[in-house]
C-alpha cells in the first residue's frame, strides 16, 4: 500500500514542481526587464515520491513585455513522462499561465503568477488492488506570490535578494473501483511558503562580460500536509493515509548570457533534498529574443 500511495502522489509531485517554476521567468529577468521578448525552454526532470521514481520532460513557451517598471506575461507548456515500474502511471500535462514582476527603484521586488493545469494520467495498480487500469484527468490551479529586496554588494554587478514566496492551488478528487474495493484520493488546496535568498553576479570576468550567473536556495514549507488523502475501502474496512509531507530545501543554479543583441540563452540546474518528494535533477535550457 505504501507504494501505491506514493505513486497516487505523482500528481501532487507535479503540481509542487509546477508551483516552484512559475516566478522562474521574472527570476530570471530580474533587472534585466529590456531583454522581455519571446522565449522558448526545453527541461529534464528525475524525482522521486517516497520510493518511487518520476520521469518528465516539459517544453515551455512565452512571451513577455516591459510597461513602466512592472513586467508581463503569458507562458504555455506540454510535459509528458511516468512514474513506477510494474505499477505505473504515465501522465501528460498542458499548462496556460499569466505572470507579472515589479522592481522599485529601492530594490523591492513582487512576483505574482498564475496557471491552469490539465493533467492526464494512465493509471496501472498494483494487481493485488484488484483495480482495472484507467485514465484519470485533473483540472487543477496554482498561483504564486514572491515579495523581497535586492542589495548590491561590494559593487553593482553583485546582488543579494532574500524572499519570501507563497504558493496555493486546487487539485480536484477522483475515485478508481473495482468489485472488492475502492481507492480514492480527496479534493485538497495545497499551499506552502518558501523563505529564500538568490545571489546574482552580472558579468564573469573580462571574458564573459555578458553573462549573468544566479544560486538560489530556499526552505520549502508544509505544502504536502494540506495535498490529497487517500482513503481505500472495502468490505472489511475502511483506511484513510494522509498525503505524504512536501517539506524541503530546494537549489538553483543558472547562467544567462546575451548572444547577440536581440538573442540570449540561459541555462539552468535544480535539486532539493529533505522530504517525501524529491527533484534529483532538473536540467533546463532555454532561448530568448527581445524586440
Amino acid at each position: 500500500m505504501q507504494s501505491t500511495r506514493a505513486l497516487l502522489a505523482s500528481r501532487h509531485y507535479l503540481f509542487s514542481e509546477i508551483s516552484n517554476m512559475l516566478t522562474d521567468r521574472a527570476q530570471l529577468l530580474r533587472g534585466n526587464h529590456e531583454n522581455s521578448g519571446a522565449w522558448a525552454s526545453l527541461s529534464q526532470n528525475r524525482g522521486r515520491m517516497d520510493s518511487v521514481t518520476l520521469k518528465d520532460s516539459r517544453l515551455e513557451i512565452g512571451a513577455d513585455a516591459q510597461a513602466d517598471a512592472w513586467l508581463y506575461g503569458v507562458t504555455a507548456s506540454y510535459s509528458q513522462g511516468n512514474a513506477g515500474d510494474e505499477a505505473s502511471i504515465s501522465h501528460k500535462l498542458s499548462t496556460l499561465g499569466l505572470y507579472a514582476s515589479g522592481m522599485s527603484n529601492e530594490g523591492w521586488f513582487m512576483d505574482l503568477a498564475a496557471s491552469y493545469l490539465n493533467l492526464r494520467q494512465d493509471i496501472h495498480l498494483d494487481p493485488v488492488l484488484g483495480v482495472k487500469s484507467t485514465s484519470k484527468t485533473s483540472h487543477m490551479l496554482a498561483g504564486s506570490a514572491k515579495w523581497g529586496k535586492s542589495y548590491s554588494v561590494l559593487d553593482a554587478s553583485f546582488t543579494l535578494s532574500p524572499y519570501l514566496k507563497a504558493s496555493a492551488g486546487y487539485l480536484p478528487g477522483y475515485t478508481l473501483e473495482s468489485r472488492e474495493a475502492s481507492i480514492a484520493l480527496s479534493s485538497a488546496m495545497p499551499w506552502g511558503l518558501a523563505p529564500g535568498i538568490e545571489v546574482s553576479k552580472q558579468g564573469l570576468g573580462t571574458l564573459l562580460p555578458r553573462v549573468r550567473f544566479s544560486a538560489t536556495v530556499e526552505k520549502q514549507f508544509s505544502t504536502g500536509r494540506s495535498g490529497s488523502s487517500l482513503t481505500l475501502e472495502d468490505r472489511h474496512s475502511r483506511r484513510v493515509y494522509g498525503a505524504l509531507d512536501d517539506d524541503r530545501y530546494r537549489v538553483h543554479l543558472g547562467l544567462e548570457g546575451k548572444i547577440s543583441d536581440n538573442w540570449s540563452a540561459n541555462i539552468g540546474a535544480k535539486h532539493s533534498v529533505g522530504g517525501k518528494f524529491r527533484t534529483d535533477s532538473l536540467i533546463s535550457s532555454g532561448i530568448n529574443y527581445s524586440f
